[in-house]
């Protein structure tokens, strides 16, 4: 089965998702990223997640142009996508693409990743 990713505002095939060589995430770590678990199609502790990744944005000074209840729609599309029902889920932002310079720009686009893997759910055995 292919694997999806949302990649800048597209589903797109996991094997074509890529971001440029300049993006500040690659060349400065300049990013956030967050990961939750989906567990039998629930998101767990999804606003408790959403409100981590956005107050981390915000001390970064990254603006995501984005709702809780988007992404919250985005996330439960991709795992739908993919077929997945236990899922870990990672978001991945950086500040976007700009020319190298340890200067942050201003008005550049942020870079949205997200991607799924499926959560191997496992029973505790006793001894």
């Amino acid at each position: 089965m292919k694997r999806i990713s949302f990649l800048n505002g597209n589903f797109i095939d996991h094997s074509e998702a890529y971001v440029h060589i300049e993006d500040r995430g690659i060349q400065f770590a300049d990013g956030v990223y967050e990961v939750i678990l989906l567990y039998k199609n629930q998101l767990i502790d999804n606003e408790w997640h959403l409100d981590r990744l956005f107050r981390s944005l915000n001390e970064i000074n990254i603006k995501l142009p984005y709702t809780h209840e988007q992404l919250t729609n985005i996330m439960m599309n991709l795992c739908q996508q993919n077929n997945l029902e236990n899922a870990s889920l990672y978001i991945q932002v950086t500040r976007g693409v700009s020319n190298r310079n340890q200067l942050i720009p201003k008005g550049i686009n942020p870079t949205l990743i997200m991607t799924v893997s499926p959560l191997i759910v496992t029973t505790p055995t006793s001894y």
